[in-house]
């Protein structure tokens, strides 16, 4: 779909009925961002522009140009990952109809799967609401991404209940279903879908969200209790090993760790090569947060952060709605959280208060293995180009290599180019130094002046580039010229 209508079906993090979000966030107003700045303590950042060194752009792919597979890239792109050796995988909005998920490899982009191409395990084809979230990568290039199928009309809700999630081997370029509809869940119950951003390891060990047939989950309006979901519905995190054989990692009914109660929500797994894991989840009792009030019928909650250590089963809250955040104010809700190998972990805290969704003030932080939590970059921050207005909470824009870097988005109080839109950029966290990687104004040798790092569709009232770095400090993203030319590129340290 080549509008916004895909965004809002494709964004699931809160929705009211089960996955189909009411409007788009809001991006907060400069009234509010100084109002936040006065009454908080702000924070000097470290960066500034003498930090900042040179960086070299691959392009991956420009919007207009023939895709893998027929038809032209159009509408967007949303980078997706980053492996250690650059290979890429990006989802794009295409001329002929629908999405498609791609593989950059050495320079060759090929097309892993497209709307309107048979979906391996079902008796349909891949829909045109297409990619959920993102995908993962490892280094091997093996894939694990969500998709939604071809669905009837009128759009069936929840919408998980038409998605599944796929495996894709490299070696034989093999694309094998792994989850959705109707299969055996560990605890007795029935996979009924799954949600966006599954991840996968360097042992091919997937990571995932299940929709679940369950009596203990949160979503209990008329599209969730229809048959056979005549318990309801809720969302549990699962693991695949290489044989797909899936195991629970905490679902519905679970106890949630430190609180006397459960867990009735849980979403967006990110897996290490131990095995370890972060996710997001909402535990039974605590603030649902909508505009209406705690809800009972919504798919979906406020969440907070908890880590999934491998070795003991054992699960802890890494950090929780209510709880201080590093550098002043509470945590609304916490989600987006990535792990890497020495089990540090970076997220995005809501700092705002209320249960209005629309109104965010979100900032990047990071825990370290040990247990010790900093603020990255909140607003009111100074960054490089100007003043933190806000991060986001869209999925898919927050990196974190085994170095501990962490590489994240931000809109700015500046407008360098005076075409009335904040300015956006892409920066790189080195231990507390903030450097940027592009940002409005960036001069791109051979291509040209940068306007915008943001997704084609939201600029002006989201932000949602899609940010991903690996170990050698590579970031992928994606920009947007003075030109209107938009492409999908890799940025690469001098």
């Amino acid at each position: 779909m080549k509008n916004n209508l895909k965004k809002l079906l494709n964004n699931d993090r809160w929705t009211h009925w089960g996955y189909c979000k009411n409007f788009p966030r809001l991006s907060i107003s400069l009234a509010t961002v100084a109002l936040f700045v006065l009454t908080s303590t702000a924070r000097p950042s470290h960066a500034n522009d003498h930090h900042d060194h040179g960086y070299n752009f691959r392009i991956v792919a420009k919007l207009g140009d023939p895709a893998p597979g027929g038809g032209t890239h159009e509408g967007d792109f949303e980078p997706q990952a980053i492996n250690e050796n650059g290979d890429v995988s990006f989802a794009s909005d295409l001329s002929q109809e629908g999405e498609g998920l791609f593989l950059s490899r050495h320079g060759v982009n090929t097309e892993i799967i497209r709307t309107g191409l048979p979906a391996p395990g079902t008796s349909t084809t891949f829909g045109p609401g297409g990619i959920l979230g993102e995908s993962g990568i490892n280094n091997s290039g093996d894939m694990a991404f969500a998709f939604m199928l071809d669905y009837p009309s009128p759009f069936p809700l929840p919408r998980g209940k038409i998605a599944g999630v796929w495996r894709y081997d490299a070696s034989h370029s093999a694309v094998t279903k792994l989850l959705g509809q109707g299969g055996p869940a560990p605890g007795g119950t029935t996979f009924q879908g799954t949600s966006s951003s599954p991840d996968i390891n360097n042992s091919g060990v997937v990571a995932t969200t299940g929709l679940i047939n369950t009596d203990k989950g949160n979503c209990r309006v008329s599209e969730c209790l229809s048959p056979p979901h005549t318990l309801g519905l809720g969302r549990g995190i699962y693991a695949a090993d290489r044989r797909n054989r899936i195991s629970k990692i905490i679902a519905p009914g679970d106890p949630a760790p430190g609180t006397g109660s459960t867990i009735d929500d849980a979403v967006e797994p990110n897996i290490n090569d131990s095995g370890d894991m972060v996710f997001s989840a909402h535990v039974v009792g605590e603030t649902c947060g909508y505009d209406s009030g705690p809800s009972p019928t919504a798919m979906g909650c406020f969440t907070s952060l908890y880590l999934y250590r491998s070795s003991t089963g054992q699960i802890s809250s890494i950090a929780h709605q209510g709880n201080p955040a590093p550098g002043g104010g509470n945590f609304r809700f916490v989600v987006m959280g990535q792990i890497n190998n020495r089990r540090d972990m970076a997220y995005i805290g809501d700092l705002a208060t209320g249960p209005n969704y629309n109104i965010q003030i979100p900032g990047v932080f990071f825990t370290d293995r040990r247990g010790v939590s900093r603020a990255v970059a909140r607003p009111g921050d100074r960054l490089p180009g100007g003043v933190m207005v806000q991060t986001t909470t869209a999925e898919g824009n927050l990196g974190l290599n085994n170095s501990g870097v962490v590489a994240f988005v931000a809109q700015l109080d500046a407008d360098v180019n005076s075409d009335t839109y904040q300015d956006t950029g892409v920066y790189v966290d080195h231990g507390g130094i903030i450097t940027t990687v592009v940002r409005t104004g960036t001069v791109i040798p051979g291509l040209g002046t940068v306007a915008h790092t943001n997704n084609s569709y939201v600029v002006g009232f989201d932000l949602s580039p899609g940010v991903h770095i690996n170990d050698q400090g590579d970031v992928f993203t994606q920009v947007i010229l003075e030109n209107g030319d938009t492409y999908a590129v890799v940025a690469s340290p001098q």
